[in-house]
């Protein structure tokens, strides 16, 4: 799967989460300050992305997302396995 396919999916579930347009998200949206997603917001949010790929993200990965690009990294890298 391509990034841009993984971003675009991603980019939909963020939409989703923050209750936000989905041009509002880009790759560079930081979570917490731009989105205004909370830790709570961004765990659940990891769950349903794990759910949709069927992958697993550790939680020690999950404490170094700061923007989407790093779920889309992590998830495009996942999926490549």
């Amino acid at each position: 799967m391509s990034k841009e396919d993984v971003f675009a999916a991603v980019q939909e579930i963020v939409s989703e989460t923050a209750d936000i347009e989905v041009d509002e998200v880009s790759l560079q949206s930081s979570l917490m300050n731009d989105i205004g997603l909370s830790s709570m917001d961004i765990m659940s949010m990891i769950s349903d992305i794990e759910k949709a790929y069927k992958i697993k993200i550790s939680e020690k990965m999950l404490r170094t997302f700061v923007t989407v690009q790093d779920i889309v990294e992590c998830v495009a890298a996942k999926t490549e396995e």
